[in-house]
């Protein structure tokens, strides 16, 4: 006779959890439907028995178990989103057993391709006054970099050493950024040189260092991001308007507004209106005493974190990865590389070749694999796979919770 004093629960591959203490998060990464856990630990105690991987995502209820209304009606919620099912002992006797996506690191030969997809070339740095306000904006953003030493230019053969070096690879896009970059000494040997790449080109400069609208570049696979800073004066708001007209394809250019405090933003937003600037963006700024600001404008909360709707691929991914830094570098202009500027320099271009110094960040390096999990107070945290990667400003701020979810 076949046992009916317990059922099967099962918790479908798909599903993704995290239980900390007495709080816990299921969510499907099929149809982004989710439960959320606090304070009944029959549950907690319950999910972590599902999720360990020990149990095969299944486990034994017992008849008494399954009649206790928390537990019933947790299971009805979990049922109804497709998380997974119940089933009865009469339809197997022996433990079913569920095979889950596990992430791991495949070590085999390195191949620089199959670990850079994006990097960034400081063409210049050096004093700016015009842009000295915003000296730590390179730490959170694409921005030049300002110093007070004389001006730095990238040697063009360090430049083509590199270019060379990425052309056989499947780059994405290469960023050049700079101070004056359309007035790099060897910016038209670099174009040149780079015309029939196959990669993506993005030329990030400063609206104010801009002399004449029309000089832009505008090649194939080219997109220039203009940064914009407040307050904006007549020479430059007539830049604005000349680009928005102009331009046949809004696509080319990006308006990236640095924002610091909500009356800039309210600015901002009739400057975009009064040109309809379809491809506009807002870039925070933090300048060390508009927190109140960042909270606002950067800051997330549950809804937010949970609205984003990432799918299974980019959860695992965050077991492991840094989506924010993986896959890329930047390189200042007298060859230091950096795998995130805010953290050190992982070697010198003059020194040896890309590929030893890629192999270092991915062996030994800590910014390619900075995950949450690893980071206070984001390790105790339900959200800490949903949330999006680490990022530049808590990085700057050495902040890591720009969010109001630990506690809750």
């Amino acid at each position: 006779m076949k046992n009916k004093e317990f059922h099967w629960l099962s918790i479908e591959p798909y599903v993704h959890g995290v239980v900390k203490t007495n709080r816990a998060l299921l969510y499907n990464t099929l149809n982004k439907k989710y439960l959320i856990i606090h304070d009944q630990p029959d549950i907690t105690t319950l999910i972590s028995k599902l999720l360990d991987t020990n149990n095969g995502r299944v486990i034994k209820l017992s008849s008494s178990l399954l009649q206790k209304t928390t537990i019933k009606e947790f299971i009805e919620s979990f049922r109804k989103k497709y998380m997974g099912d119940l089933y009865s002992s009469e339809w197997s006797s022996g433990k079913p057993f569920i095979f889950a996506p596990n992430p791991i690191i495949k070590e085999s030969t390195f191949q620089l391709q199959d670990f850079l997809h994006e990097v960034t070339i400081h063409l210049d740095s050096g004093p700016n006054p015009k842009m000295k306000p915003w000296k730590n904006a390179y730490y959170q953003f694409p921005f030049p970099q300002i110093d007070d030493t004389k001006k730095k230019e990238m040697d063009f053969k360090l430049l083509e050493s590199l270019i060379v070096q990425l052309s056989p690879l499947p780059i994405a896009t290469i960023h050049l950024v700079g101070n004056e970059v359309f007035n790099y000494s060897f910016w038209i040997p670099l174009m040149e040189m780079i015309k029939n790449k196959q990669f993506r080109l993005k030329i990030h400069s400063p609206l104010s260092h801009l002399e004449d609208e029309n000089l832009i570049y505008s090649g194939k696979h080219t997109q220039v991001s203009l940064l914009i800073t407040l307050p904006i004066n007549m020479i430059d708001l007539r830049k604005i308007e000349a680009l928005a007209q102009n331009q046949v394809d809004q696509s080319e250019i990006e308006f990236n507004f640095v924002v610091q405090t909500p009356e800039e933003v309210a600015a901002v937003s009739e400057i975009m209106k009064t040109f309809k600037l379809k491809n506009s963006f807002f870039k925070p700024y933090f300048n060390g005493s508009n927190l109140d600001f960042f909270e606002s404008m950067v800051f997330m909360n549950p809804t937010d974190i949970l609205s984003s709707r990432p799918g299974q691929k980019q959860i695992l991914s965050r077991y492991l990865l840094n989506e924010n830094d993986f896959g890329r570098l930047t390189v200042l202009p007298d060859g230091e590389l950096f795998a995130n500027v805010n953290d050190p320099r992982i070697g010198i271009l003059t020194d040896t070749n890309l590929a030893d110094l890629v192999k270092k960040e991915w062996k030994e390096g800590s910014s390619w694999r900075r995950i949450r999990i690893n980071q206070s107070p984001c390790n105790h945290c339900i959200y800490q796979f949903l949330c999006p990667p680490v990022s530049n400003y808590e990085l700057y701020l050495k902040k890591f919770n720009f969010c109001h979810t630990v506690f809750e």
